[in-house]
């Protein structure tokens, strides 16, 4: 939150920055050489494949964006772009910033250190699991596995449950099928009303445990016309 205690720190309200619902923080391909810390609000990762746009990833207070940059000795390539799913309050630092907090205010580094450390531990945590989804040899299997994968990692809460963005062109990217398969077992989840469909790609689910009732075999193997 905006209140919070680093938000108050003099040398870090100097790199307090805030962004709209909509609002760019960086765009792919960019040269990057800051870390943001997300201090109040949430920011969706968006890469570009093919000249088609699907959110990667959702990053929210108290975790970290961009943090390769403090490990580079020159701007690198932003990965993907980070674009404000709300109203945003960030503070962007350097390197040079962070070895200033080192030397000037030890216990704010060390606060940030341990934030940048917990951002990493989720990140493996959620690759691994991702990496652990994607070897079932059943597509279906990895389908599932991916969208309890994406709800556990990515979603939102709304008025109805939880909220995450589905697209199949990057599920099908992601677990090496056809859009056309993973279009029908969507359907198939929303037909079982474990999802419900909305605009944009987003579904959403009463409890995302849910999925965890749904077998495999409930989904038909696709045939292409």
């Amino acid at each position: 939150m905006k209140n919070d205690s680093l938000a108050q720190n003099p040398f870090l309200k100097k790199l307090a920055r805030t962004f709209d619902r909509g609002d760019v923080i960086f765009e792919q391909g960019d040269p990057g050489n800051t870390v943001f810390l997300i201090l109040q609000g949430s920011v969706n990762l968006i890469a570009k494949r093919s000249q088609k746009e699907s959110i990667i990833g959702s990053v929210s207070a108290g975790e970290f964006i961009g943090e390769k940059a403090l490990l580079q000795d020159k701007p690198f390539p932003r990965f993907c772009s980070a674009v404000a799913a709300e109203s945003v309050f960030v503070i962007e630092l350097g390197a040079t910033q962070f070895a200033q907090l080192e030397k000037d205010a030890p216990a704010v580094f060390n606060v940030l250190l341990k934030k940048a450390f917990k951002t990493c531990i989720q990140r493996l945590d959620a690759s691994n699991q991702l990496v652990s989804c994607l070897r079932n040899y059943d597509p279906r299997k990895r389908f599932l596995d991916y969208v309890k994968y994406v709800f556990a990692h990515f979603s939102q809460p709304n008025f109805s449950g939880r909220m995450a963005l589905l697209s199949d062109e990057d599920i099908a990217f992601q677990i090496g099928c056809s859009s056309d398969e993973v279009g029908e077992w969507l359907a198939t989840l929303c037909d079982l009303n474990i999802l419900q469909a909305d605009q944009n790609h987003s579904y959403t689910t009463q409890d995302e445990h849910l999925l965890d009732s749904v077998s495999f075999e409930s989904l038909a193997q696709y045939e292409a016309a």
